[in-house]
């Protein structure tokens, strides 16, 4: 989705005879409202969560694709580029930080760095050839509103997935919570039974064995 805006946004806003003015201004009005989020991007991460974060982004990018595919007014990119903090800024933050916390320690680096080498490499690659071959064949707006669709599936599906996995951890949690606890009570009735001290580890000396 990037790469597809990265590479044939601008083009489109050529083909509506958008000024280069405007142009440019796309990728200034993009960084800037990330300045300072990124100062508190990791506890803006923490709070909600990293796959919210990313859930979002894909929501975001549905609506900048479905945004693009009915403007007619080429300015009406300035508000819609402001959501690449949703899209790019955070969601980069986001992946870096979750690998950070699921690679061993020993391999942090390689795991943030193929978080990056997957977003801004392969999936550049990807993004710009599989867009280019759409676009040759459908049209730009076509495929606009194709990504949103896209998009939103793909919000869904992480969606769904997140919260039945996490549905079934805690079940299982619970369910091992509950094993333990009676694991627990079996080992005390065991250790009354066989005359130990329910607060301690003192057993008497049968009749037989005493002098």
């Amino acid at each position: 989705f990037w790469s597809y805006l990265e590479t044939f946004l601008y083009i489109y806003l050529e083909e509506m005879d958008a000024p280069k003015l405007l142009i440019g201004l796309t990728i200034t009005i993009g960084i800037l409202p990330s300045v300072p989020f990124l100062f508190q991007s990791q506890p803006i991460v923490y709070y909600f969560g990293h796959h919210h974060v990313l859930i979002v982004a894909f929501i975001m990018y549905s609506v900048r694709f479905v945004g693009y595919a009915y403007m007619q007014n080429p300015w009406v990119v300035m508000p819609l580029e402001v959501l690449e903090l949703f899209t790019l800024n955070m969601l980069q933050v986001a992946a870096a930080t979750l690998a950070y916390r699921l690679a061993p320690k020993s391999l942090v680096a390689t795991a943030q760095a193929l978080v990056f080498i997957a977003h801004f490499t392969v999936g550049r690659c990807i993004g710009a050839l599989v867009s280019g071959m759409l676009i040759e064949a459908y049209g730009m707006v076509t495929v606009f509103l194709q990504a949103s669709v896209l998009a939103g599936i793909l919000a869904a599906m992480y969606f769904t997935a997140y919260y039945c996995i996490r549905w079934h951890n805690r079940r299982t949690n619970r369910r091992q919570q509950v094993e333990d606890k009676q694991q627990t009570t079996q080992q005390q009735q065991q250790l009354q039974q066989n005359g130990t001290i329910a607060n301690g580890t003192y057993r008497p000396i049968p009749l037989d064995e005493r002098v």
